[in-house]
């Protein structure tokens, strides 16, 4: 019998799977952690699955199991499709999801407090969290527009209500220590970037037992398998900083956080003042932006005010608002529009 293994390593997106043989002692099915020789070292890998026959002219025996420890079918599944919809391979994203996984035993790392802030809860920010809690009994996943420090309160109402495992997603590591200050009496778990190897591999084991209830972190912590996730809650999903770019592979938190959610049948909730589109707002009360936006046809002959993008609805609101002593802010778009503009045939620039 012969194991197909993802190796926990950075690969080009033309490698997939590598055969090794499955010693008879050993019994290994699909998503189990193995120890495996690979290129002169031995390095962790997770099994895609068993057949009896192998093309491969030439192959090593799996040098163990780890039976503490493997990764849920489903969520293996999920991190394939990812791969594929990134143009990546699978060990790539595996090597991102369980980088810091080792067989040495290691503990949780303690958390440092310290003070800060407690948010303030108005009357108006409790309404919005009783009717966000309210409504993840009829919808698992919506998005909700409430200011930062409300989504602090919903965070410590969801750690308080939620009896499984929940993620606490943010887009920075200030933000996940920030965060993990305030729910302090929780007992939360931090995973960043800045997490140490050893007490990254104990934060990995401790996540898939279910010994540690609340994750904090950036997307590390999305990529990992759970062991019983009731939620996920999305901290400022409309910041840009949950699309890492600047790091290879380049995931998306926020779409990964939908597929993980998904996939454990969890809720996921999406928090910020201003969502993004794709978001869709099922909470109407808990929005603060206006519930009936004014929408001004430039084009009308009653709008026109002799400056250019500037309508007579506007300079109108524009005037009340300074004489009421409030400021103005004037947004232009420019997104799609040319700098400059160039000629194909002479390269003539007007």
């Amino acid at each position: 019998m012969f194991a197909r293994v993802y190796p926990f390593v950075r690969l080009p997106r033309r490698f997939g799977f590598f055969d090794y043989r499955i010693p008879e002692t050993l019994m290994v099915s699909r998503g189990d952690v193995v120890r495996i020789p690979f290129r002169h070292r031995e390095i962790f890998g997770v099994v895609a699955d068993v057949v009896k026959i192998t093309e491969e002219k030439r192959t090593l025996d799996i040098v163990s199991r780890d039976p503490l420890f493997s990764i849920d079918p489903h969520d293996l599944s999920r991190l394939e499709v990812t791969a594929c919809e990134l143009g990546q391979s699978v060990s790539s994203i595996l090597n991102v999801a369980y980088d810091g996984l080792s067989p040495f035993p290691s503990k949780i790392p303690s958390l440092t407090l310290k003070t800060s802030d407690s948010p303030s809860i108005t009357r108006q920010t409790t309404a919005i969290v009783k009717e966000v809690l309210e409504q993840l009994t009829h919808d698992r996943t919506f998005a909700v527009s409430i200011d930062d420090e409300s989504s602090i309160v919903l965070a410590h109402a969801l750690c308080k209500t939620m009896k499984n495992q929940i993620i606490l997603l943010v887009p920075r590591e200030r933000d996940a220590e920030m965060l993990s200050n305030i729910l302090a009496p929780f007992a939360p778990v931090l995973l960043t970037g800045k997490t140490k190897p050893r007490e990254r591999n104990a934060i990995i084991r401790a996540w898939r037992d279910g010994s540690v209830r609340i994750l904090i972190g950036t997307r590390q912590t999305v990529l990992i398998s759970p062991n019983s996730l009731d939620a996920i809650l999305i901290y400022q999903s409309g910041c840009e900083d949950h699309d890492t770019k600047r790091r290879n592979p380049y995931l998306d938190n926020r779409r990964i956080a939908e597929g993980l959610a998904a996939a454990h049948q969890a809720r996921l909730i999406s928090c910020d003042p201003l969502p993004p589109i794709s978001a869709s707002l099922h909470i109407a009360k808990a929005s603060n932006l206006p519930a009936s936006p004014l929408i001004v046809d430039a084009t009308h002959h009653g709008e026109r005010s002799g400056f250019p993008l500037l309508t007579q609805t506007l300079l109108e609101a524009i005037k009340t608002a300074l004489h009421s002593q409030k400021k103005v802010l004037l947004s232009l778009n420019r997104k799609g529009v040319a700098k400059r503009l160039e000629c194909r045939d002479c390269g003539h620039v007007p």
